[in-house]
């Protein structure tokens, strides 16, 4: 595990720092629930999106070790207040990030969010190259909508409508390569999650 990684499981959720924002949020506080993660997490919040940054969220085997596996996981929570005389259809998940790597090594982003999960894999025998002006092959970019629907409270005999559980995503990175001469790094940038009521 690198030193990126989560922290304990039950580990108590950490406020993650929010700048100000002038447009009214439907989210609360997006909190972590790693206390590592928690320290370089910068959300921010504007109507029905909000937005997360990672600095850095990253897994990585270089030359300057023999280790031949890691991982690295991040979690996080932020409830939310929608409007319930709208019906809520779910969420638009985007996570972006870079990967290099060489053929001897593999990498894999799991990303468990809005319902879902997704698995973006680099596999051995593929070479990714860092990302420039010129060459994107290392940038990293996957984009789902998760539905949750809801209908509006008056769709409901009682007028009362089903609660929205808090949005909750992990993030998990793994890495692996077959000797210490391969080198690879895959990091995670942001995540931005836009709620969609109609």
């Amino acid at each position: 595990m690198d030193e990126h990684a989560g922290g304990e499981i039950g580990s108590p959720p950490q406020e993650i720092a929010s700048p100000p924002h002038e447009v009214p949020s439907i989210w609360g506080g997006a909190q972590a629930l790693a206390p590592s993660v928690a320290r370089v997490i910068v959300s921010t919040q504007a109507g029905n999106g909000l937005a997360l940054i990672f600095p850095p969220l990253t897994v990585e085997l270089n030359t300057n070790t023999q280790t031949l596996l890691t991982s690295s996981v991040a979690s996080f929570t932020a409830p939310l207040e929608t409007d319930e005389g709208k019906p809520f259809l779910g969420y638009l998940v985007t996570v972006e990030g870079q990967i290099f790597k060489t053929a001897g090594t593999r990498a894999a982003l799991l990303i468990d969010a809005a319902g879902q999960t997704k698995t973006l894999e680099f596999p051995f025998g593929e070479e990714r190259a860092a990302s420039s002006p010129s060459n994107d092959t290392g940038f990293v970019r996957l984009e789902y909508f998760g539905v949750e629907r809801r209908g509006a409270r008056s769709q409901y005999a009682d007028g009362r409508r089903p609660p929205l559980p808090p949005f909750h995503a992990t993030l998990t990175l793994t890495a692996q390569r077959t000797d210490a001469q391969e080198v690879v790094r895959l990091d995670v940038d942001s995540m931005s999650v836009e709620a969609f009521e109609v």
